[in-house]
């Protein structure tokens, strides 16, 4: 599990409908200081007999961008809204193996998609504030990381990384 802090911003427009209906599209960013780490040991039998190797994977989430529609229900000052739409991740992924002064990493842009959903207050009459829950997934890709061993270069094919990320954010807008 890895866990981080964001802070970004989004740009977005409107359109109020019948009476009490908002849809609407919005681009966001944010950088993110998101970053976990998990450490495990294997074993298999080489030519010196069983062998346990421990290493330690990290993984950092640098930025998440997304472009969404959202659809709301507004009553008096508050808006309830549902949103979905494209994401996409920056990400740096690495390993060390020091029984075998391996270190190997990588850095990857993935695309994925998002859902989500909050609340919106108009607190006054060009401001509001929300909360809002979304969930990121960018499925499992397969990522070559190229590195060293032993200070001889190499790159290790074939490592599947699933990612998802749920977020709750916190915001101020100005409507024009």
């Amino acid at each position: 599990m890895a866990i981080g802090v964001l802070g970004g911003g989004q740009i977005g427009c409107n359109y109020q409908f019948a009476s009490n209906w908002v849809i609407g599209i919005e681009g966001d960013g944010e950088a993110t200081g998101i970053k976990g780490d998990v450490t495990q040991s294997f074993s298999f039998v080489g030519p010196a007999g069983p062998t346990t190797v421990t290493g330690t994977a990290h993984a950092q989430t640098n930025w998440i961008a997304s472009a969404t529609g959202r659809l709301g229900f507004t009553w008096d000052r508050v808006m309830l809204y549902g949103k979905g739409g494209v994401a996409w991740a920056g990400d740096k992924y690495s390993a060390d193996l020091a029984a075998f002064n391996e270190h190997i990493e990588t850095s990857v842009t993935r695309p994925g998609w998002t859902v989500g959903g909050g609340s919106e207050w108009a607190f006054l009459n060009n401001w509001s504030a929300k909360v809002e829950y979304n969930f990121y997934n960018f499925d499992t890709h397969n990522l070559a990381f190229p590195g060293t061993i032993a200070g001889v270069p190499e790159v290790v094919p074939g490592i599947d990384i699933k990612q998802t990320i749920s977020t709750v954010k916190f915001g101020v807008n100005y409507r024009f």
